[in-house]
């Protein structure tokens, strides 16, 4: 629903300054907007690698357009010393308001959601706009895919972004989303509402909140949910909220030290529980741990005095505290306009656990398989009976996990295999507490020397992959479809099945005729896909395509529409890429 922009009214109710308790600050006031710069920034700031702050407003900008009341919301730029720059003002049909903040991915561009608008009636976007203000639609949402996207991006260590929708989706209101810089988009799962986004744990799988869903009938469409969902969309619901645990979390997840999670839950009010967990927890929220496993712990139960309605998540100090706010609440009476607050999580300081993992680093080729062992010990000592969580964290690999235990030496074991990808894996052990870290490298060997890799010769011809004949040779076509087993390798596809095939077509958009639609597929994991053109074959070079609509994924077949096909003669192609 859309939200209104209203002018800014300031109450005050029975507020009383002590100069006593004020500490020594000085308040500068950086930028007032006006309006056509921008109204009502919501969303926190991001620092920018050139050492300036970029932010949005959820409303205000020069637009004048009628579908944005009051402004469709704005980009800007702002230097420490208050040297003001609007990147953008958005007009609907590129976008409208931007709820969420923006993120600063590896490749220097920002990125943002916004909650409405797009192209052609539009249920919101997913936008990257450059430090110099030149702004992309990446995707635009269209229901089916999901609906007001409100949490900000994060981007994974494969360098793709992910995020939520707070509506729609095929089967649940609201999704969890993945889209590539250059707006290849796909649905990983659908979750119930999620008011937040997502965290990239340390065990490579991501996390998040939803603010309705679950199994308890004590609120109103569900108290709430904590899930994980794995990279390639395996979605696991880790806990419904039933009132006495908390109830609507709206802020995110923050992963702790110690390997846990830590949120809040923003409490209902003006509901009861059928089964008698009372009225406060559910009025005035609390602050809970989730574990990996899905068991929650009730840390905090605001009252009022204490404070109330906690909506921005946790931010994890370096002191190892937890530092929030709540809405509302304070004071003895309960009746102040929120707080903010520091939670300390008590541990054994007598203890020093370390957990070691062996060996540190390691070598092997592609498709084998890999042991490492964990040293759990306690003060010197060895821990037998312990659980430890291995995780692969990074890498080829990215996201196998186990949890096993140690055994009388104190060591635990875990192997796991190599899905055939080279790189470089990261491998976690997490147990008491304490966490260890080991690296491996897995090789593709190419005997040959011709780009495709052994294993992958010899699962498709036979052998072992180390000679070729008139079949398995990177220039031979085994299955006749045009497409060589060098191309094949790099898209992904089976050299022997005459349907495995990449299919690349470019069609008329009726009614438009400087637009041309470009579908493609199917689309692969691991791989980058790079939609280029050109004007002339004979000179010139391929360029990356820009200016497009969409990417729309329909399961593995992907579609774009370039929106400025002006010249007499444009060629396309779609440059697949590994690692």
């Amino acid at each position: 629903m859309r939200r209104i922009a209203l002018p800014a009214i300031v109450v005050c109710l029975g507020l009383f300054a002590d100069d006593s308790l004020m500490a020594a600050a000085t308040l500068t006031t950086l930028h007032i907007f006006t309006g056509t710069d921008g109204n009502a920034p919501d969303a926190p700031l991001v620092l920018g690698t050139n050492g300036n702050l970029y932010g949005t407003t959820e409303f205000g900008g020069t637009a004048t357009n009628t579908a944005c009341f009051g402004g469709c919301g704005t980009v800007f730029e702002i230097s420490s010393d208050g040297a003001f720059l609007s990147l953008h003002s958005f007009t609907n049909n590129d976008g409208d308001d931007p709820r969420a903040g923006l993120l600063q991915a590896s490749d220097g561009n920002l990125y943002g959601t916004t909650a409405f608008g797009g192209p052609f009636g539009g249920l919101g976007t997913v936008f990257r706009i450059t430090p110099t203000g030149v702004l992309t639609n990446l995707h635009t949402f269209r229901g089916n895919d999901g609906i007001a996207p409100e949490g900000t991006l994060i981007e994974g260590p494969n360098g793709i972004l992910y995020g939520t929708t707070s509506e729609g989706g095929p089967s649940t209101p609201g999704t969890v989303f993945q889209i590539t810089t250059n707006g290849v988009f796909a649905t990983l799962g659908g979750v119930d509402q999620p008011a937040a986004g997502v965290i990239l744990a340390s065990d490579g799988n991501l996390y998040g909140t939803t603010q309705f869903g679950g199994t308890s009938t004590n609120c109103v469409g569900g108290c709430g949910t904590v899930f994980k969902i794995t990279l390639n969309g395996v979605l696991t619901t880790l806990h419904s909220f039933d009132g006495r645990d908390g109830s609507w979390p709206l802020g995110g997840l923050v992963e702790g030290s110690d390997g846990n999670f830590y949120g809040t839950t923003g409490g209902v009010t003006g509901q009861s529980c059928s089964n008698g967990c009372g009225t406060v927890l559910l009025t005035f929220g609390t602050v809970f741990q989730v574990t990996t496993n899905g068991t929650v712990t009730r840390l905090v139960s605001f009252t009022g005095s204490n404070g109330g309605k906690p909506v921005a998540p946790l931010v994890l100090g370096p002191d190892g505290a937890f530092y929030g706010t709540t809405e509302v609440g304070g004071g003895t009476r309960g009746d102040g306009l929120g707080t903010v607050f520091k939670l300390t999580i008590q541990t054994n300081a007598a203890a020093t656990i370390s957990c070691v993992l062996s060996p540190a680093s390691d070598t092997n080729n592609v498709g084998t398989t890999h042991t490492v062992f964990a040293l759990v010990t306690s003060n010197g000592v060895v821990q037998a009976g312990v659980p430890v969580t291995f995780n692969v964290t990074a890498g080829p690999d990215l996201g196998q996990n186990a949890t096993n235990n140690t055994v009388a030496n104190g060591q635990a074991t875990y192997t796991y295999s190599n899905n055939g990808t080279p790189g470089t894996d990261t491998i976690r052990a997490t147990s008491l507490g304490a966490t260890g870290t080991a690296t491996k490298v897995w090789i593709a060997p190419d005997s040959v020397g011709d780009g495709i890799p052994d294993l992958w010769r010899a699962q498709y011809f036979g052998g072992n992959g180390t000679s070729t004949n008139s079949q398995s040779c990177a220039a031979c076509d085994a299955d006749g479809t045009g497409q060589n087993n060098l191309f094949k390798y790099v898209a992904g596809l089976n050299p022997t099945n005459s349907a495995s095939v990449f299919l690349f077509t470019v069609q008329n958009v009726n009614g438009h005729p400087t637009q041309m639609k470009l579908i493609y597929g199917p689309i692969v994991a691991g791989r980058t896909y790079a939609p280029q053109f050109r004007t002339n074959l004979v000179s010139g070079a391929w360029g990356a395509l820009t200016g497009f609509s969409g990417p729309t994924t329909n399961l593995n077949q992907v579609t774009i529409t370039d929106l400025n096909a002006t010249q007499t003669f444009k060629f396309y192609r779609i440059g697949i890429s590994l690692p």
